[in-house]
């Protein structure tokens, strides 16, 4: 199934969208799960492998339940292995599952006028989860201040994002807020002693012991390692505010 073949696609997004998931992996089964299952909504395609909408859910159904011992349970348990051995089982329990054959399965896929993942849904429901996993592990490791007008949108460990960029780096929660950069600029200067503060185009950046003139071409590593707090406009109402911290 089309499906199936993005599963790839949505293992590296919701792996390397830092920020994405909770160390356990149930956000992504879930993720991965519906997605499936969704192609039993593709008429074309089950007419054409000649099975039922009712026979396509229970038979993936079935092929779920009795993969998911081969789902990793942690992130960092997660790589081209373990979901490709879950993948494979799936798969194949399915072709089980339905009483089709591989080929029949692989002619039906190439032949079905099915749209491609809906990237927007995908998208969104990663979102999402990067919030459910923010507001389950809150703000009180955070060593810089808060800002009080602002939402939590998301928020990865130092371990997530050293793995996700290859360097050493700090944790990072980031916030969106309706006040714009300067009122929220406002508030750091008062807050963030030690401090410099940089304007890169329409962004501002409080850097700790930062060097006299910022240049983005030799200093970027600088906010990998070193705590900051970064604020730019994302929308015509919406802020965000990047906050790297030692924990």
């Amino acid at each position: 199934m089309k499906i199936l073949a993005q599963i790839t696609l949505l293992f590296l997004l919701s792996y390397f969208s830092f920020s994405v998931m909770s160390q356990d992996t149930n956000a992504t089964k879930k993720m991965m799960q519906e997605q499936m299952m969704a192609s039993c909504n593709d008429k074309e395609f089950l007419a054409c492998i000649g099975i039922s909408k009712k026979k396509c859910t229970s038979s993936t159904t079935e092929a779920i339940s009795d993969c998911d011992h081969l789902f990793p349970k942690v992130m960092s348990a997660m790589n081209d292995t373990t979901m490709g051995a879950h993948g494979e089982c799936v798969s194949s329990n399915i072709l089980k599952n339905a009483g089709i054959s591989a080929d029949q399965l692989d002619y039906c896929d190439s032949s079905s006028s099915a749209p491609p993942m809906d990237e927007a849904k995908m998208m969104e429901m990663m979102g999402k989860a990067m919030k459910q996993h923010a507001q389950s592990i809150g703000t009180d490791r955070v060593t810089l201040p808060i800002y009080k007008n602002a939402t939590v949108v998301s928020h990865a460990t130092a371990e997530m994002r050293t793995q996700m960029f290859g360097k050493k780096s700090l944790a990072m929660v980031t916030l969106d807020s309706t006040d714009n950069v300067n009122q929220i600029a406002s508030y750091y200067r008062s807050k963030l002693e030690g401090f410099r503060e940089y304007k890169i185009d329409n962004n501002i950046l409080f850097l700790k012991n930062g060097p006299k003139d910022y240049d983005i071409s030799k200093d970027l590593d600088k906010v990998f390692t070193i705590p900051n707090v970064y604020i730019s406009p994302i929308s015509g109402s919406v802020s965000r505010i990047d906050i790297a911290y030692k924990g």
